[in-house]
């Protein structure tokens, strides 16, 4: 199922309904609060304060209150994250995973143990989670994640792959020079007396 697009202007109306919504519960000013800042002062509204915000927000933008909750979790929420998994906690998350899988832990657990792991991280949960639940199927087929070559690494690796090219090209080349000058001096003694200075057989060192 594809994913439904939300154009630009309408994430700008979400930020406006949302940051109003939130403003008038603490009594703050009428100016629109930054996204991340929003959502953290959203986040550690307690219940009775956040009631009726995502219905507020829901009927400006004529849109079902599940489809706002959804947006500022699935989205929005994004906002108040600053880092992203690197390749080396993937691949700790990955071992993790795998381990507890072996030891028959439920999903659920898997997840609770990886979100514990990298508690002290300002990571996107969505993220983390989304990472979990595949490393999960993964560990289901007896397959591991293949970490991403960084544009460095990729860099290396298409300039050694071309060194080799190269490196190989010479070597065929001069083979070939080699048994063309062979197949000469071959042609020519069959055309005379036999002689006892042959053409030595080639080393490395002459390659």
């Amino acid at each position: 199922m594809q994913r439904e697009k939300i154009s630009p202007q309408e994430k700008s109306i979400f930020h406006a309904c949302l940051s109003a919504a939130v403003s008038q519960r603490l009594s703050l000013s009428s100016e629109q609060i930054p996204a991340d800042e929003l959502c953290k002062l959203y986040d550690d509204l307690d219940i009775q304060h956040k009631s009726g915000i995502f219905q507020e927000v829901s009927d400006q933008m004529k849109r079902l209150t599940s489809w706002v909750a959804k947006f500022y979790h699935n989205t929005f929420r994004k906002s108040r994250y600053t880092a992203k998994l690197s390749e080396e906690q993937k691949m700790q998350l990955e071992k993790l995973v795998h381990a507890r899988y072996a030891q028959n832990y439920s999903s659920k657990c898997i997840l609770d143990e990886c979100y514990q792991f990298i508690a002290n991280e300002s990571i996107f949960p969505n993220q983390i989670s989304s990472f979990v639940f595949q490393a999960i199927e993964r560990a289901r087929t007896s397959t591991f994640y293949v970490p991403k070559q960084t544009s460095t690494d990729l860099k290396h690796t298409i300039k050694e792959t071309q060194l080799k090219d190269l490196k190989d090209e010479q070597i065929q080349e001069q083979m070939d020079q080699f048994m063309k000058h062979t197949e000469l001096v071959q042609g020519a003694q069959s055309q005379e007396p036999p002689v006892y200075n042959q053409f030595s057989q080639p080393t490395l060192n002459d390659l």
